[in-house]
């Protein structure tokens, strides 16, 4: 989807033309037509899941995406190591990957890293009206009287689905004609935040729970939905609701999607929804902080903000008025193309400066960055450099940008 949207803006703000490759051809007459051409550019704007491209001519910047990976210390520079140039430039989608990255390589290529958002298209994603809603509410049997509460995306153990089981059991007790609808697919990939946790049948698990909770008529599982469907169930939805602890969440569609269809959102404090959510304004954020022991919110907390907002309409409508006009000015095309252009223009300002990161000794003032670059390119062998160590962000708990 980010790359779909990115694609659109620079069809609308740059008129690209394109350059096409021959799939029939093998790989490595591809990859000499393809950097062939990329010597020709000025700047390379490089999207996720380009394998074809290797970047030969270090004159030529790259923007390109940290994605979810500053959390994972080692992934990155593992990954990103040969792109980290003077001439290069990084799209953080999060403040706090941003911080991340400012306490890795303090005084480093300080104006290398960029905070920009994801964009969405606003004109998919919008209210869709009361004979929306009540298609809706008919296809999955919601009451017209029944408050909705939304969760969209993975059915996984990171997104502390069960945690939300649980909220919504409490829930019932104070509002019991509320319904749950969880729209998306099942995820049983393991939760690197636990490595011991593995989400085998974890959708069956939530099943279960509901079912020993009796909450099971009032909680309806959508599997995964198109993206025109989901439109409809966001506007459908009186609040969106997201407890996600997961490590990766440096940004977050689905919120944003929501309060484009002008429903507030109640989420963790978490990664990148401390951008996207405005405390108060488009919805609440429960207090969360990360522990040696794992990540840990109130929980309660997110149960008073949502028995609040469902019992006072005027502020859930207030919200909602103002959850528009919040991705509208700040995650619409036009506002992703601004941003992005600025970077652009800033970027061809450095493109002389191709120094490589690994080069400058400043580097290693950080410990990991020390270690990382002297098993990269020091000769320290593999098991002097335990990889499981920086595998997650939990394993600087100790140091003071975590908070972020």
């Amino acid at each position: 989807m980010l790359c779909r949207n990115l694609i659109k803006i620079a069809e609308r703000r740059f008129g690209p033309r394109y350059f096409y490759v021959d799939s029939s051809d093998n790989l490595g007459n591809q990859q000499v037509l393809f950097n062939r051409f990329i010597s020709c550019c000025d700047i390379v704007l490089e999207l996720p899941g380009r394998k074809i491209f290797k970047n030969t001519n270090n004159s030529t910047p790259i923007i390109f995406f940290a994605l979810g990976y500053l959390t994972n210390p080692y992934n990155f520079f593992a990954k990103f190591y040969h792109r980290l140039l003077g001439n290069n430039s990084i799209l953080c989608s999060s403040n706090s990957d941003l911080k991340i990255w400012s306490n890795l390589c303090a005084g480093i290529f300080k104006d290398m890293a960029y905070y920009l958002p994801w964009p969405l298209d606003t004109n998919m994603f919008k209210p869709r009206g009361y004979a929306g809603q009540a298609v809706m509410r008919k296809r999955f049997n919601i009451p017209a009287s029944s408050p909705l509460i939304l969760y969209a995306g993975r059915i996984s153990f990171a997104k502390n689905v069960h945690f939300l089981i649980k909220t919504f059991k409490e829930l019932l007790k104070i509002v019991p004609q509320s319904r749950l609808c969880l729209a998306g697919r099942e995820d049983n990939k393991p939760y690197s935040g636990i490595s011991f946790v593995q989400d085998k049948d974890y959708l069956e698990f939530i099943k279960h729970k509901c079912r020993n909770y009796g909450i099971s008529d009032k909680v309806i599982f959508t599997g995964q939905l198109k993206r025109e469907e989901l439109t409809f169930l966001y506007s459908t939805a009186d609040i969106l609701i997201n407890l996600t602890t997961d490590y990766g969440e440096n940004f977050g569609y689905a919120q944003v999607e929501a309060m484009a269809c002008a429903t507030p959102v109640i989420c963790t404090d978490w990664g990148g929804l401390k951008d996207t959510v405005i405390h108060g304004k488009t919805g609440y954020r429960i207090p969360t902080i990360l522990t040696d022991s794992g990540v840990t919110f109130d929980w309660q907390k997110g149960l008073s903000f949502l028995i609040e907002l469902l019992a006072d309409r005027k502020k859930l409508l207030t919200m909602s008025n103002n959850c528009i006009k919040h991705v509208k000015n700040n995650f619409s095309f036009e506002r992703i193309g601004n941003l992005l252009e600025k970077i652009i223009l800033d970027t061809l300002k450095r493109k002389i400066d191709n120094r490589p990161l690994y080069r400058l000794a400043q580097a290693k003032r950080h410990k990991f960055m020390g270690r990382f670059l002297d098993f990269l390119y020091e000769g320290v062998k593999d098991k002097d450099f335990d990889r499981r160590k920086y595998y997650n962000i939990s394993a600087y708990s100790s140091d003071s940008f975590v908070n972020n």
